[in-house]
């Protein structure tokens, strides 16, 4: 129920995005240290993006971004990513803090998306919509310390 939950407010979120992206979230720079990435792949292999989680220290904020690559690069279409705060380290209700970006007409990456999680977990997902197929990154969950 409770991943439902999150999907389903990713979900809204996606669908209700503002066309207008911010000058910071076009910098596309998240700052900190990378500290996990899972590709973006076609049903037939072809990697054609990342999704990265990136962790600050000094500040205690996590932040993610959606990256295109391959045959995907440069080529506009729907990209999404999504960073939230969870509740507590015993379950996966990660609703807090919730933060998205995701656009129809991107070329190059979505996000960057930041939440403040010092002592907390985190849930990130991304999209890209490539070739008439939604393709997702495998959700990064945990990195609960810090």
């Amino acid at each position: 129920m409770k991943r439902i939950f999150f999907w389903t407010i990713f979900a809204v979120a996606a669908l209700s995005a503002l066309p207008v992206a911010t000058a910071f979230a076009q910098s596309g720079q998240c700052g900190g240290n990378l500290i996990a990435h899972r590709p973006i792949t076609m049903p037939n292999g072809t990697r054609i993006g990342e999704l990265q989680l990136y962790y600050n220290p000094s500040n205690g904020r996590n932040c993610a971004r959606t990256v295109k690559g391959g045959p995907a690069w440069g080529v506009p279409s729907i990209t999404a990513v999504s960073l939230a705060r969870c509740r507590n380290r015993s379950d996966r209700e990660c609703g807090i803090d919730l933060r998205f970006d995701v656009q129809p007409y991107y070329r190059h990456f979505a996000g960057p998306v930041r939440v403040p999680a010092r002592n907390s977990c985190i849930r990130a997902a991304g999209y890209i919509d490539f070739r008439g197929g939604r393709h997702w990154a495998n959700t990064i969950y945990g990195h609960c310390g810090g």
